[in-house]
Formats: structure tokens, C-alpha cells, sequence
């Protein structure tokens, strides 16, 4: 209200009263000169107290310091607030580009992205690194992984090792490969093909080792040198259906089998789950080879995963878009389900821990799930006898919350996109439906800075394919990214020896 000179006026009753000397006036009236003069300079310093607030929050602001993943996280430890990616964080913001390798020459012109690839970094004698890859899902191509004492790739760097001209080799001819994969126990490369038809195909072959006498230049898998030779390394196994009568039997996806196991491998087709053990031929694990028909949870795995430290627990999800776990023991149908059934398909499996489990797929979907929640019951349908017979033995986990769950990962639509896990230092890199690979922590499901990762941009659509590898002589996994044609690496380190670390 404005102010009327000799008048003040009463916010409780709404009026104005005249001032009138504190002599004359009641000592407890409020319009007493001496009490209208008091309440004006208590207004007065309240406002001067809110504006001298009001200045202060411009000039305090959060230090710089609080903000850096490491120092921040030892000063909020300092305050009681514990950070539980501190140490993702830090190892996100140091990984650095470390250049690349080209996988395409002027012999193979490719207008798409690396659709599958296999990095192995066994060859601790010359330090070199061994990528498997195709371009086209028709050729599988092989390339050495040269690395300088910085551990930058430079395909230059070629030269100061004894290996053959025409690098990168072209290895084998396969329709539709759908999955490269490095068994360890045994040194074999696994390729399958999704090629449908009455059997499905799945080739295996051992990389030629040099000669024990040959030089310390001269690395221990002779890349390119099966071709043409007349004792070829490579093996087609063939592998039958449940039914003659289908056609349209592919292998999706394939898992290696644990050091600690006899499985070779693990398969994933379009109507089951198969295990291949390195005594016996290959054999159908769900559904069983007697089964008049198949549950929804076979249709499409794209998924497959042993569980860490159980090499006989295998892990599966696809189309419908159930995480199944399967004891490879069993003989049965007998399989469980973490969850009823999550909101898309599935496209990723990693077991973290025993326990931990992080699936992606579909719709933006990505989240960590603890296998160990929820209550089993079986699926049961009085209505339907096939559907009785077929679901007898499948176990269904009522609805499980996750764990962690990631809101910032995007991918929309597609099945074939890159996504690996780095369990030892807690981080996710993931590639993103827009042509871009953002890295996650486990432990939060927060999307990490990482500099020189967040600038990773495709142009020729998704990344479909990414990796970790500890590559020989080093102490943390390299990650390899299949942008283009181009194999890029990522480590942490510094850019150069100059640099302080």
C-alpha cells in the first residue's frame, strides 16, 4: 500500500490510522509515533538482511574441485557422502583415443560398419593383438593390432614385424556370419552363420602357430596362411534340427564355454538353446530334442551368457523378452525366469558377479537384476496340452525390480548394436541408436564424461560392434570400436609419453 505522510497502515485490519505523539498515545497502540518509527526500521533491516542473502547465493558457488570424479569423491567422502561410481568415473575420464587400424583397403570397399568382431590379445611374445571381423556378414576377415610403447595402434607399425603382405587377410566365406567368438581353452575362433536351413552351421578353426624357432618379430599366429593351403584349418560343423520338416533353423548367437568347463561352446537359434561340449556333438538344451513344440521364451534368442563363476549356469533372452537361466546339467525343459516378462526384446546379457546380471535391449531398455529375487512357481495351462506339456517344467520369477537401471541409454530398434562390459573397473560402453557409444557405471547407472569416448560419432548408422580386450603386456582392457570400416581403440593412459600423468 502506498504510504499517506502522518498515516500508517494496518495490515490486520485494512485502515489506515493516524500517527499520534507517543506522549499522547497509549504506550502498547500501534500508532504511537515511537512504535510506527520501530516497526520501520525492523522492515528496513529485514530487507537489508534478504538483499544481503540474495548477493551472497550469486558469490558462493560449488568449487570446481567437487566436480572432478576422483578429488570430488574424496571431498564428499570427507563430508560423509560416499560416491558409490567414484572409481568408474575416474577411470572413464582417463581413457583416451589411441588411434586405429583400417579393416578395408582398395581391395574390399565397405559402405557399412564392422557387423561383428573379435579381438584377442594372446601373443605375449611380440605384443601384437588379432582382431576377427566381417564388413558384410559374407567374408571374415583377419588384421594384426600393432602398438607402439604407448600402446597407440598405427597399422605403420607393421613394419618392424615379420609377418605377410596384404594385411588384412581375408580368412573364410561364410553366408551371413551372425557371431565371431575366441575359445581360450582351446585356441579356436568360432563362426556362425544365420543362414537359414534343415541344419545350422557353425565353423571352427585354430590359428596357424609359427615355428618354435622363428624370430621374436615374427608373431605366434600366422594370420592369412590357412588360405589355400592343402590341409585346411577350418572345420564346418553341421548341427540338425528338432524337425526335418523346418526350414528355417540359424544360429543368432553363440557364447564361449568357461575355462573351467568342457563346454566349447553355447548357442542361441531362432527355436532354442543348444551347448556344444568338446566330448559329444552339439546338443539341444530347451527345449528338449522330444518336444512336440516350443515355448515362447525359445523363439529368438539374441542373448547368451554363462553366469560368472558357475560355468554350468547359462543365461538367455531374446524376442519375447524374458531373461531365462538354464543349469546345462539338467536334462530337462527345466528353465527359470528372472522376470515374467521385461518391457523388449532383449539384445545384450553380461554377468557382472554371481549374482548381478546387466540386460539391454529394445525401447531404451538396459538395467541390472539380482538373480537371487523373486519367488518361482510353474507355468501351468489346463486349457492347453501341448501348452501343458511344453511349459511342465519352465519356472517363472514373479515380477523382479532392478537393481540399477540406466534412463540415459538409447536404442530404439535395433538388435545388432554394440554393448560390452568392463567388470573390474565397473563401467558399461555402450553404442547409442544415434550413431554414438556413451560409457555407464555399473554401480549407479549414471552416463560417464568421458571425453574422447563422447566424441565417437558414426556416420554410416549404428556401431554394431565393440569390445573390451586386455591386450598383452598391459594391466587394463583396451576397448575396441568398430566405427566405419575402422577399428579405433580407446585405453586409459595418456595421448602422449610427454604428457604428465
Amino acid at each position: 500500500m502506498r504510504e499517506i505522510p502522518g498515516y500508517f497502515y494496518d495490515e490486520e485490519k485494512k485502515r489506515y490510522f493516524k500517527v499520534e505523539n507517543s506522549r499522547t498515545a497509549p504506550a502498547t497502540s500501534s500508532w504511537s509515533s515511537d512504535n510506527v518509527k520501530k516497526r520501520r526500521l525492523e522492515s528496513q533491516e529485514a530487507a537489508a538482511v534478504l538483499q544481503r542473502l540474495s548477493l551472497d547465493k550469486g558469490r558462493l558457488k560449488r568449487s570446481r574441485l567437487m566436480n572432478d570424479p576422483l578429488i570430488g569423491g574424496i571431498y564428499a567422502r570427507e563430508y560423509g557422502r560416499v560416491r558409490r561410481d567414484v572409481q568408474p568415473a575416474s577411470y572413464a575420464k582417463g581413457i583416451v583415443e589411441k588411434g586405429m587400424v583400417p579393416l578395408a583397403d582398395a581391395r574390399w570397399r565397405s559402405s557399412t560398419s564392422i557387423q561383428q568382431l573379435c579381438v584377442i590379445g594372446a601373443d605375449t611374445k611380440t605384443g601384437l593383438g588379432v582382431a576377427y571381423a566381417t564388413l558384410d556378414e559374407l567374408q571374415l576377415f583377419s588384421t594384426y593390432i600393432p602398438r607402439d610403447r604407448n600402446s597407440r595402434v598405427h597399422r605403420q607399425l607393421l613394419a618392424n614385424y615379420n609377418t605377410p603382405r596384404g594385411n588384412p587377410y581375408n580368412e573364410l566365406a561364410v553366408s551371413q556370419i551372425s557371431d565371431i567368438k575366441f575359445h581360450k581353452p582351446s585356441t579356436s575362433v568360432l563362426v556362425s552363420s544365420r543362414a537359414p536351413g534343415r541344419e545350422m552351421s557353425l565353423w571352427r578353426f585354430k590359428p596357424i602357430e609359427a615355428p618354435q624357432n622363428s624370430t621374436r618379430t615374427t608373431p605366434e599366429w600366422l594370420l592369412g596362411w590357412g588360405v589355400g593351403d592343402s590341409e585346411s584349418p577350418f572345420t564346418n560343423v553341421r548341427i540338425p534340427g528338432h524337425n526335418r520338416k523346418i526350414t528355417d533353423y540359424q544360429i543368432n548367437v553363440i557364447t564361449p564355454g568357461p575355462a573351467a568347463s568342457s563346454t566349447v561352446c553355447a548357442i542361441g537359434s531362432n527355436r532354442g538353446i543348444l551347448q556344444w561340449d568338446a566330448e559329444r556333438d552339439p546338443r539341444w538344451l530347451a527345449p528338449s530334442p522330444n518336444a512336440t513344440t516350443y515355448a515362447e521364451i525359445y523363439r529368438d534368442v539374441f542373448a547368451i551368457e554363462f553366469l560368472n563363476e558357475h560355468p554350468s549356469i547359462l543365461l538367455a533372452g531374446g524376442r519375447p523378452g524374458h531373461l531365462s537361466i538354464k543349469d546345462i546339467r539338467d536334462r530337462s525343459d527345466d528353465t527359470r525366469d528372472v522376470s515374467e516378462r521385461l518391457r523388449a526384446p532383449i539384445t545384450h546379457i553380461k554377468s557382472l558377479n554371481e549374482h548381478h546380471v546387466l540386460v539391454s535391449g529394445l525401447k531404451n531398455a538396459m538395467a541390472v537384476y539380482d538373480i537371487r529375487d523373486g519367488t518361482s512357481h510353474r507355468n501351468r495351462n489346463s486349457n492347453n496340452n501341448n501348452s501343458s506339456k511344453t511349459n511342465r517344467h519352465h519356472r517363472t520369477f514373479a515380477h523382479v525390480l532392478p537393481v540399477v537401471a540406466f534412463p540415459e541409454y538409447r536404442n530404439g530398434p535395433h538388435i545388432q548394436i554394440g554393448l560390452d562390459v568392463d567388470r573390474d573397473n565397473g563401467i558399461v560402453a555402450a553404442a547409442h541408436d544415434d550413431g554414438k557409444v556413451a560409457v555407464y557405471s555399473t554401480q549407479t547407472g549414471h552416463r560417464l564424461k568421458s571425453p574422447d569416448v563422447d566424441q565417437i560419432r558414426s556416420h554410416r548408422g549404428v556401431i554394431q560392434s565393440l569390445q573390451f580386450e586386455t591386450m598383452p603386456r598391459d594391466s587394463h582392457p583396451t576397448l575396441f570400436v568398430g566405427n566405419g570400416s575402422n577399428l579405433n581403440a580407446y585405453a586409459f593412459g595418456v595421448r602422449s609419453l610427454d604428457d604428465e600423468a
